[in-house]
């Protein structure tokens, strides 16, 4: 069932049944600010005969994170493409996985505020003998923005390397 709201941010939705519960979602599309994210999933009601529920969606401003993977050589710091990468939260949950792109470039779009971790994938070192490095901390404010520099600097294994 779908109700869109009036000027004043207020729908009504008929033909629910009754006694029963409902999970109520906010329309990321009726958003006018692209920066702002539904605080939570869904919203749970439940109908009832001759009554109104009111309901509010809270919302929250998301941000950006961003930065750059780089590996270490002799000649200065090069750009490396098809690096792994995963947004990880304070209870240790991936949000988001993402992979650097030709220039090493890597973006986590659309997150809630809070403090992150940005942590490299360790499957993708491998084939390119470089050294894990530790996460690094990231942090949307509350009201939104850009995470920027959040840079990795990886060394080449310098153990495989000589093995070779």
């Amino acid at each position: 069932n779908d109700g869109v709201t009036g000027h004043n941010g207020v729908t009504y939705l008929a033909g629910l049944p009754a006694h029963r519960e409902h999970d109520l979602s906010l329309d990321l599309a009726s958003l006018q600010d692209p920066f702002l994210l539904p605080a939570v999933e869904n919203v749970r009601a439940t109908g009832h005969p001759g009554g109104h529920v009111v309901l509010d969606f809270p919302v929250t401003y998301s941000g950006d994170i961003e930065g750059t993977v780089y590996a270490r050589t002799p000649s200065g710091d090069v750009p490396i493409r098809n690096i792994g990468l995963e947004l990880v939260d304070l209870s240790q949950r991936t949000i988001r996985r993402t992979v650097s792109e030709f220039d090493g470039y890597y973006l986590f779009q659309e997150s809630p505020p809070g403090w992150y971790e940005v942590h490299i994938i360790p499957g993708t070192l491998e084939r390119k003998r470089l050294r894990m490095p530790a996460p690094v901390a990231a942090q949307i404010p509350t009201d939104g923005g850009v995470s920027d520099r959040n840079d990795f600097i990886l060394r080449f294994d310098e153990e495989r390397r000589a093995s070779r």
